[in-house]
């Protein structure tokens, strides 16, 4: 059998064709290959795969049960060659094969939009930490992957949890430098942003189409806000935006004639008017509160 992470399982919901199409792939090109090996059986066979999307709780959890014969064809086909053991394969033998099958992002690279940020922190002589919230990354060579709504991963993330990143990331750059630090959030993380400056002790925080701020605005903020919304997001109910704002009338919101995800060049919805004016007036406001 099968399977993967369970924090992959949203994945599954977002584009069920595509990913189990790589599932079917590479559980059965993971038992090819250790069947073609000298070491294992040195034979070609066939496999058989069934998919369950769901386990015996009727929650979500996709697995390919696989049916392989008890042997394989000799690589010249001219005969049939069976296993030297009870079972065809040991049970722990596919498990590093099979992880190399799925595609991952290296945990060293950083996704674009983090990237840009840090650089941009560089130029104007400052610092940035980049905490992975969400934790699933996947690789950008399955590009239809990367397309897969960064909203859905975002509900499988811990508020509290993140919360808890965040002020990681930010007891790291206090013991790194002597300077003020703000946070910046984009969308899961504009929430972030915003419960990092009513929950920590930043000395700024902006935050880009946070969808659930709503739902904390009861919560005061300890410092300076800067909120950035697009009058075409449907993920966002401009009822929620005014509820925040007149729960904190201090809070600076901008609104932008853009959709959700303006600001990030690899999106369709990406905004390069929007997503300039947004940074000058978030670079603007990050240099008042955080060099003074």
């Amino acid at each position: 059998m099968f399977t993967v992470p369970h924090e992959l399982n949203v994945l599954a919901l977002e584009n069920p064709r595509l990913f189990y199409d790589l599932l079917f792939t590479a559980s059965a090109q993971t038992l090819l290959e250790i069947a073609i090996d000298r070491k294992h059986l040195g034979a070609e066979i066939g496999v058989i795969s069934i998919l369950h999307t769901w386990g015996q709780n009727l929650l979500l959890h996709p697995h390919i049960h696989c049916a392989v014969p008890a042997g394989g064809l000799s690589p010249d086909h001219r005969r049939w060659i069976r296993p030297r053991y009870p079972c065809l394969l040991t049970c722990k033998s596919p498990q590093p094969r099979f992880s190399r099958q799925v595609p991952r992002w290296p945990q060293t690279s950083t996704p674009p939009q983090e990237a840009l940020l840090q650089r941009s922190c560089r130029r104007s002589g400052g610092s940035a930490a980049v905490p992975s919230i969400v934790g699933v990354h996947i690789h950008k060579k399955a590009a239809q992957l990367s397309t897969i709504s960064s909203i859905a991963l975002a509900r499988q993330s811990n508020p509290a949890d993140a919360v808890t990143d965040v002020a990681a990331a930010l007891g790291y750059l206090r013991n790194c430098t002597p300077k003020k630090c703000g946070v910046i959030g984009y969308c899961f993380g504009g929430t972030m942003a915003w419960l990092s400056a009513t929950r920590l002790n930043p000395d700024a925080a902006v935050g880009y189409y946070g969808g659930h701020i709503a739902n904390f605005a009861q919560e005061n903020p300890r410092c300076p806000v800067m909120l950035h919304f697009g009058t075409l997001d449907k993920h966002i109910p401009k009822e929620d935006v005014e509820r925040v704002h007149r729960a904190h009338p201090d809070v600076e919101i901008f609104w932008y004639e853009a959709d959700h995800g303006f600001n990030c060049d690899d999106r369709a919805s990406y905004n390069a008017t929007a997503a300039k004016q947004a940074w000058d007036r978030s670079l603007e406001f990050l240099n008042k509160h955080l060099c003074k």
